[in-house]
């Protein structure tokens, strides 16, 4: 009541009254009234009226209150805003499709007043239908979020496009509609948002001037979206639909555009066919490439462990081979093997040389005696020779003969005087 007498209390106090009516599922610890929740509700309506433009920045916070978990926050705020929009207090904007949500309530007195306002709305000109387009957008969000089941969806739509009773609106609304759906498929949009357009396109009342536009101006709009089955099924309701209450001329209007609408579904799914065949063959081809080359590695690597083996079976044998001695008095003859350090049979042991020394001696002579001692010298060395035959079979290399040291010893010699 304060709030509505002071517009400076209403501004300053605003934050504090929406938190209270926002839902407790929002966190907030002041929401533990819930009978106060509904009277704020009221109480708005009041507010709105006494300062429009104070309330203005906080339209989407009223909207919010038609989710809330609360039958009675919902139905109050349902009965306020159809009020404050039938009266052009606020304007509808975006919003309109949280209104739509309640024609699919569960409480049914919601739902008789979320009808009753569309009733009225429509009633006001072309609002309705300025809306619609938002409002399709807004609901198909919903239905990627998981929100709305599609049943709903196509309850809500059926009963919104009902209002839609004007041919000029009819026409308008049909090619606003299949260009948003050629601009969906350009974009990639999913299958379940392309499919709920084309239904609310089939609920349309058409005459003949809207069913020769479709067939000649927005056919090559839709044309390539006829490979999926709804959409398919969806076009063909609006040729059975409309032969019912059609004349002769606008009859062969429908048969074209019918025989037109399954002859590109049969083309597109007959492709789609064949592109899925090809692609088949595609990934046969490849596994059997692919196999192939498995194959041809495997042998490959077969062939090299099966080299590396006869090498090293090679190579034990050489050096199995190589290790064997043969026994004492006997010649072993081996194949030449890679290893050039073995390739030499081993000789039998010698026995060693034994060799009789004879002590020399050195005799200090005189160059008189020279000649003799020379000839004393070679009968030992021949005594010595035939000493080692007769202990030996094994000769001895000849061995320098050892020089006397005549000069030496002449050097020590003392002088004689002649």
């Amino acid at each position: 009541k304060l709030m509505c007498i002071s517009p400076k209390f209403c501004e300053e106090h605003l934050r504090l009254v929406f938190s209270l009516l926002s839902s407790p599922a929002s966190g907030n610890e002041q929401c533990q009234w819930e009978d106060v929740r509904p009277n704020i509700a009221i109480a708005l309506a009041d507010i709105a009226l006494r300062f429009p433009n104070t309330l203005e920045p906080w339209t989407s916070h009223i909207y919010a209150a038609l989710s809330d978990t609360n039958d009675r926050v919902r139905r109050h705020m349902m009965m306020v805003l159809t009020h404050l929009i039938l009266n052009d207090m606020i304007k509808v904007k975006g919003h309109i499709a949280e209104i739509a949500r309640l024609v699919e309530d569960t409480d049914a007195r919601i739902q008789d007043l979320s009808k009753l306002f569309f009733h009225e709305l429509a009633q006001k000109g072309a609002v309705l239908y300025n809306h619609l387009p938002d409002v399709i957008g807004r609901l198909s969000k919903l239905r990627i979020e998981n929100t709305l089941t599609a049943d709903k969806f196509r309850a809500i739509m059926k009963f919104l496009l009902e209002f839609i009773q004007k041919d000029r609106q009819t026409e308008a609304l049909l090619e606003k509609l299949c260009l948003r759906l050629h601009v969906l498929h350009q974009a990639g949009e999913q299958v379940e948002v392309m499919n709920d357009m084309a239904y609310c396109i089939a609920q349309l009342s058409y005459n003949e001037r809207a069913i020769s536009r479709l067939n000649n101006e927005f056919f090559p709009h839709i044309s390539a979206l006829l490979a999926h089955d709804e959409i398919y099924e969806a076009f063909l309701q609006i040729a059975t639909k409309s032969r019912k209450f059609a004349g002769q001329e606008t009859k062969r209007v429908v048969d074209e555009l019918e025989k037109r609408i399954k002859r590109t579904h049969h083309r597109l799914s007959h492709q789609h066919q064949t592109e899925s065949d090809h692609e088949v063959n595609e990934d046969d081809t490849k596994d059997v490439m692919m196999d192939k080359d498995e194959d041809k590695e495997n042998n490959i690597r077969d062939e090299s462990s099966a080299r590396s083996r006869k090498q090293q079976q090679t190579s034990q044998r050489a050096r199995a081979a190589a290790n064997v001695r043969p026994p004492r008095g006997q010649t072993h003859t081996r194949e030449p093997t890679t290893n050039t350090k073995r390739t030499a049979a081993a000789a039998p042991p010698q026995p060693p040389v034994r060799r009789k020394r004879t002590k020399k001696r050195v005799v200090v002579a005189s160059s008189d005696d020279e000649d003799d001692d020379d000839d004393d010298d070679d009968a030992d060395d021949q005594d010595s020779k035939h000493s080692d035959s007769a202990t030996s079979d094994y000769e001895e290399p000849p061995q320098q003969k050892r020089r006397r040291p005549t000069q030496r010893a002449q050097k020590t010699r003392p002088m004689r005087h002649h």
